[in-house]
């Protein structure tokens, strides 16, 4: 066959062209798209066979078929492929892939160059090939394309074939455009329900008031921290007013003005009424954008509610009060505690040395007797006066226990004789 084309080569061309179209156009993934392609080749084009490959970044460069049609005799894995410089790389794939350049073989028996794989294509049936090569993105592929018969490539079918060759470049690249956007939407689609988490967690909402346009814009948040409902209820300056406490009006007013003349910032803390009439209290940040002249041309903030915060830090000041209010208590307390055991202490210690010294006086054994309960009396109320300070030294955390060994019958003696002149009085 002549490699001037006839017009049965120039119209299966243009049919291969035509309908690689319309597989970029139905495409919904890119092995479907190299997949339909090379069946295009094959059935539109009557092209003996049609096979993708990509070059590989690996020490041996290798070119990996990823789609094909027509190799009916597995002529693909009976060869080694590579875009190496070298001997096995300078084949017609590898040529169109170091060069740029489409790389076309009308006589395989004429192509001694290419003798690596040639005796391989003319025992499966191929008699001329064409390797078109195309870049998407930083990958390097080709789509070849083999013959039954030699010259079936000449120069405006090559020309045709070129552009099924950008067809399939195109395509893939919108369908990677395509997977990176919807990747884009839905990694903004989960910040956005995130962000939607996060201000529902921290009771926290975003507005922005275009003061050009006078449109105010919430977040579903605020919509819920105010009560509203987003279907009946517009975002408008008014309807924010209306929510505002009566008593927290002209404070909000005075700090909005203030930071929409540039004086201060805007930050303060208001309460809100709902609908239903629960009282809430609010915090608020914003700024403001000012233009070239100076004048205010949007605001932005947020607002969160902290009335549960707000609850939480009363209760906190509440018991710290009482907390520091029982402190105080315990220490009067041992105040008190240590003044009664000195008071106690002086007059103990007069009522002991003069029952010592009326001891020496004593004549009679019922005045000993006496004498004697008034040494015990005395010192059960010094024993009293040590428990009130030992009380005092538990509840300070410094009681030191000491444990020492006791006459049980002597404690119970002396009892019984403490008792015996009130047992007497009263007949017992």
């Amino acid at each position: 066959m002549s490699t001037q084309n006839g017009p049965q080569e120039l119209e299966r061309a243009l049919a291969t062209l035509a309908a690689s179209n319309q597989a970029v156009i139905q495409a919904t993934s890119e092995q479907q798209l190299m997949a339909r392609l090379c069946r295009v080749v094959v059935e539109e084009g009557r092209y003996r066979m049609a096979w993708i490959g990509q070059a590989c970044h690996d020490p041996e460069k290798r070119v990996m078929p990823i789609a094909q049609v027509g190799d009916t005799g597995a002529y693909l894995k009976s060869i080694q492929i590579s875009w190496a410089n070298e001997a096995l790389g300078r084949g017609p794939t590898g040529d169109a892939i170091l060069t740029g350049e489409p790389v076309a073989c009308n006589n395989l028996q004429g192509k001694p160059a290419h003798h690596a794989w040639s005796a391989t294509a003319l025992q499966h049936g191929f008699r001329a090939s064409i390797a078109l090569p195309f870049g998407v993105g930083a990958d390097r592929f080709t789509l070849n394309i083999y013959a039954g018969e030699p010259d079936a490539f000449g120069p405006h079918e090559l020309a045709l074939l070129r552009g099924v060759a950008e067809n399939l470049a195109f395509g893939l690249d919108h369908l990677r455009h395509r997977a990176r956007q919807r990747e884009t939407e839905a990694a903004l689609r989960l910040t956005a329900a995130r962000l939607t988490e996060a201000q529902r967690i921290a009771c926290l909402g975003y507005w922005e008031w275009d003061l050009r346009t006078d449109a105010l814009h919430w977040s579903d948040e605020i919509y819920i921290i105010f009560g509203l409902e987003r279907d009946h209820v517009s975002a408008h300056v008014t309807n924010f007013d209306e929510r505002v406490h009566p008593d927290d009006r002209d404070t909000v007013n005075r700090a909005l003005e203030a930071a929409l003349s540039g004086q201060s910032g805007y930050s303060l803390e208001h309460r809100i009424v709902r609908p239903d009439g629960e009282v809430r209290i609010m915090q608020e940040e914003g700024e403001v954008t000012f233009d070239p002249d100076g004048k205010a041309v949007r605001m932005a903030g947020t607002v969160q509610d902290i009335t549960e915060r707000r609850r939480v830090e009363d209760e906190l000041a509440r018991r710290t009060a009482q907390l520091e209010q029982a402190r105080e208590l315990e220490k009067l307390k041992n105040n008190f505690v240590s003044a009664v055991s000195h008071e106690l202490r002086s007059p103990l210690t007069v009522i002991r040395g003069y029952t010592e010294f009326l001891e020496d006086e004593a004549q009679t054994p019922e005045w000993r007797a006496y004498l004697d309960q008034i040494q015990q009396a005395t010192a059960r109320l010094e024993r009293l006066v040590d428990d009130l300070l030992d009380a005092a030294r538990l509840d300070a955390g410094t009681f030191a226990l000491h444990l020492d060994p006791t006459d049980l019958a002597t404690k119970c003696k002396q009892a019984l004789e403490s008792m015996r002149r009130q047992a007497e009085q009263v007949g017992v």
